[in-house]
């Protein structure tokens, strides 16, 4: 029992340690990072993701500052892939020579109002600092673009930033000393775990919190890719993290209607984030397998030879055991004896259909490039001028109507059928794998949670006090709800 005394008693000492009051007299104010890193990564999602964000943010009364790929600067920044039917006069052309699914690509010039500046790192990090050194209040900083893989360790990680710029975890973590203020975060990029190193103070393992305090969430670990980068702009399709944490947020989905169940846990009549974090890992099918700080924390903090203990038969009495079991319900996944076995076992037998997948994938990716090649080859020798795109020759081509007959000759083809049947064979493929990707990652997120609350439920039995100052610390900058210039003067008034 003196863990659970200890446990009572650190949550004093967090919030004298971190300042985090559950009644704060400062209003949240949101920094949003958003946009590709060139306007062929600048798919359509990430644009709609960034003004969902932001109108969340903003009906909660949250002061918002966005920077997004070029900022204002004219010309196109976005390309979205529109879901009408393909132009069928030049469609055998694109399918032979080209990618037909390009054909309805859109390209165009961002349509967010208002925007701050451009996320270009020379211009991003001057702004990023004056706001930053000069905040008075808490601060939300939310990224949704493109991340990539640390070379060396998983601070290296990167944001992605316009005209094919970057910034490291590690590089960014330096840059946010220059607020006085708590700082939280929701990234939701790929191998986005690594910047839970902007919680901590110093890089490799060392486990002292940032002060003033961070925290925060993101889509994935500092390892896995992340779902949430499509061209398409039906929302409906969405299913990535931003789409659920600020789903729960709002209580209400991208479409307008009620969210699927109620984030609002503990029944305080708010939605705190980490709330919506725990709705996210819940409700999301999808590829991504969600961290908050504290749990990252819990992942670096595990001593070594507790890898080598017996695990835990029996789930401990905590939120991730709850979780875990509402995760195996709506996997249908049974919680007899043996349920960690049962549930590798069918993990395993869906890697082995993945891998059934892909190789039927291959074969057919190969079928349609030869016969892409025998097309192309018959069509190159009567019109060689079809392979110099830029110049006068393919012009006159395009003015004389040849391209026509040269499409209607490839339709013609005795073999443009299997083409056809092949190229729409792999996009059906493509969906399957999808479908079997998500249903894996739901088995692993039940292995990832029943971890994480063994290992919560371990902090307490074997953690110093410091430890479990810390994660509690972490834990209650989690769950300190948004809060708005009229809230915040409520609470004050309250506190007096």
């Amino acid at each position: 029992m003196k863990f659970y005394a200890l446990l009572l008693q650190t949550s004093v000492l967090a919030t004298a340690m971190f300042g985090v009051s559950a009644n704060p007299a400062l209003a949240d104010e949101a920094i949003i990072i958003g946009g590709g890193y060139s306007l062929q990564s600048s798919q359509g999602q990430i644009e709609l993701n960034v003004q969902y964000a932001r109108d969340t943010l903003t009906d909660k009364g949250l002061k918002v500052t966005t920077f997004f790929t070029d900022g204002g600067a004219p010309g196109n920044d976005v390309f979205i892939q529109h879901q009408a039917p393909l132009d069928t006069t030049f469609e055998p052309l694109s399918r032979v020579f080209g990618d037909h699914l390009e054909q309805n690509r859109e390209y165009r010039d961002n349509q967010i109002d208002g925007l701050a500046g451009s996320t270009k790192r020379e211009e991003l990090l001057p702004a990023l600092n004056n706001l930053l050194s000069t905040a008075n209040e808490p601060i939300w900083m939310i990224y949704n673009g493109h991340g990539n893989q640390g070379k060396s360790n998983s601070d290296q990680v990167t944001l992605e930033l316009w005209d094919k710029t970057r910034i490291t975890a590690k590089e960014l973590r330096t840059e946010l000393k220059a607020s006085k203020q708590p700082i939280r975060y929701a990234f939701t990029q790929c191998y986005s775990g690594g910047f839970h190193a902007l919680a901590y103070e110093e890089s490799g393992k060392s486990l002292k919190p940032a002060t003033p305090q961070r925290c925060g969430f993101t889509a994935v670990s500092p390892f896995s890719l992340a779902e949430g980068c499509s061209a398409s702009i039906n929302t409906g399709d969405y299913r990535d993290y931003t789409t659920h944490f600020f789903a729960a947020l709002s209580g209400y989905e991208r479409d307008g209607s009620i969210i699927v169940s109620e984030p609002d846990t503990n029944e305080d009549g708010q939605v705190s984030p980490r709330e919506a974090h725990m709705y996210t890992l819940l409700n999301a099918n999808s590829t991504d397998i969600s961290w908050s700080t504290s749990e990252d924390f819990l992942d670096r903090w595990e001593p070594w030879y507790l890898k080598w203990t017996p695990g835990i038969k029996d789930l401990p009495s905590n939120e991730y055991a709850k979780l875990f079991r509402e995760l195996a319900t709506l996997a249908e996944v049974s919680l007899k004896e043996n349920s960690v076995r049962t549930i590798r076992d069918e993990l395993s037998a869906l890697q082995s259909e993945r891998a059934v997948m892909s190789n039927a994938y291959y074969e057919t990716a190969q079928k349609v490039k030869k016969t892409q090649q025998v097309i192309a080859e018959e069509i190159i020798a009567q019109w060689p001028e079809i392979l110099g795109p830029y110049t006068k020759a393919y012009q006159t081509l395009a003015a004389n109507g040849t391209l026509e007959e040269i499409s209607t000759n490839i339709k013609a083809h005795e073999a443009y059928p299997s083409l056809l049947d092949n190229q729409n064979t792999l996009l059906a493929m493509e969906t399957a794998q999808l479908t079997v990707d998500r249903k894996a990652i739901q088995l692993q997120k039940l292995l990832h949670v029943r971890r994480i609350a063994t290992l919560k439920q371990r902090l307490l039995e074997f953690g110093s006090e410091t430890d479990i100052n810390t994660y509690n610390g972490f834990v209650q900058c989690e769950e300190q709800p948004m809060t708005n210039a009229t809230g915040a003067a409520s609470a004050q008034a309250a506190n007096e």
